[in-house]
Order: structure tokens, then C-alpha cells, then sequence
């Protein structure tokens, strides 16, 4: 457990990253509602498979309003093809995701790194002298 100290120490190593942190933030939420999204169609898509009857619910309202605004009929084919378009969607964001929390750990670390070889240098000898390692 962080003590109090030590969070503000953290927040404010933090700070310059604070864009970086709220995008990465952002696109972990797109790729949640993309996976939704997916999960969600999924009901849809079987029951496609399963039955031949019309179907019915608010899914398949949802569904019919926005294949009929994209002008495309709502059949298994469609279906499928525009699932696996936004699975492909989400995928690319959470790549991105990934991509930019790389970046920044590799930014943090490197900026941590230089600041701590900074005060080692600047130092005052008698206090490298004073300490045992």
C-alpha cells in the first residue's frame, strides 16, 4: 500500500504523462465498447442460425434501424461481415492502446532514469562519501 507520501511523489513524476495517461485512458474504453458490441451481435447472429422464423426483440429493432440506415439488409452474411469489421476495429484500437502504454513506460523510465543520474552527478561528493555501498 502506497503511504500518502509516496502517491504525491508518484502524481507528480506523473504529471507531464497527464495527456498520455487520459488518452490511453479514452482508448481503453472504446475497446470495451467495441467488445460489447461484439458480444452483443453474437445473440443476433445465432439465432440467425438457428431459426428461420422472424425475429424479434430490441436487439433486433436496434439492429434493423442501423443496417437500414447503412442500407444493407440484415441477414447472416451482413451480419457476419460487419461483426468481423468492428472486431477488426477493436483490435487495431487496443494495438494502439498497447503501442502507447509501451511508449509512455519506455518515456517515464527513461525520464526517472535521467533524473536520478542527474542528482547523482550533482551531488555533493561528501554526501557520496558519507553514505556505505
Amino acid at each position: 500500500m502506497l503511504t500518502r507520501e509516496e502517491l504525491n511523489l508518484l502524481i507528480h513524476y506523473l504529471r507531464p504523462y497527464k495527456f498520455q495517461i487520459a488518452k490511453i485512458s479514452l482508448l481503453a474504453i472504446l475497446c470495451a465498447f467495441f467488445e460489447a458490441v461484439n458480444l452483443a451481435a453474437l445473440v443476433p447472429l445465432l439465432q440467425i442460425l438457428n431459426s428461420s422464423t422472424p425475429h424479434e426483440g430490441m436487439m433486433w429493432d436496434i439492429l434493423e434501424k442501423i443496417f437500414g440506415i447503412l442500407g444493407l439488409e440484415l441477414n447472416f452474411l451482413n451480419l457476419l461481415v460487419v461483426m468481423g469489421v468492428i472486431f477488426l476495429i477493436g483490435q487495431l484500437l487496443l494495438y494502439i492502446k498497447k503501442w502507447m502504454q509501451a511508449n509512455l513506460w519506455f518515456l517515464f523510465s527513461a525520464d526517472l532514469k535521467n533524473r536520478i543520474f542527474t542528482n547523482l552527478l550533482t551531488t555533493d561528493i561528501r554526501f557520496h562519501y558519507s553514505e556505505k555501498s
